[in-house]
C-alpha cells in the first residue's frame, strides 16, 4: 500500500514537472512571436497572427495530452491531478480574450 501511494506521488509530480516544462517552452515561442510583431507591428498581417493562433492550439493538446501519457509510465494513472484539463480552458479561453482584443485593435488602426 505505501509503494502505491509513493508511486501515485511520483506521477503526480512527474505530470506536473512536464506541464511546467510544455508551458516554459510554450511561453518562450510565444515570447518570440510577440517580439517579432512588435519590431514589425501586427497591422494587417494575419499570417502571423494564424501562426500564433495555430502554435497555441497546439500548445494546448501537448499540454492536455503529454503530462499524463508521461506519467502512466509510473504504471499508475495519474487521474486528474492538478485539475490541468480545467486549467487549460481557461488558459484557452484568455487567450481567446487577448486575440479578440488585438484583432479589434487591428481594424481600428488607420
Amino acid at each position: 500500500m505505501s509503494i502505491s501511494y509513493y508511486r501515485h506521488l511520483l506521477a503526480v509530480g512527474i505530470k506536473q514537472f512536464v506541464t511546467l516544462l510544455l508551458a516554459g517552452i510554450g511561453l518562450d515561442i510565444l515570447n518570440s512571436l510577440y517580439l517579432a510583431a512588435q519590431k514589425t507591428g501586427w497591422g494587417t498581417d494575419l499570417q502571423a497572427l494564424a501562426v500564433a493562433l495555430v502554435s497555441v492550439l497546439i500548445l494546448l493538446l501537448l499540454v492536455g495530452k503529454v503530462p499524463p501519457t508521461v506519467a502512466a509510465m509510473v504504471g499508475v494513472s495519474a487521474g486528474n491531478a492538478g485539475g490541468h484539463g480545467v486549467g487549460s480552458l481557461f488558459a484557452a479561453a484568455g487567450l481567446g480574450v487577448q486575440i479578440g482584443a488585438v484583432a479589434s485593435g487591428i481594424g481600428g488602426a488607420d
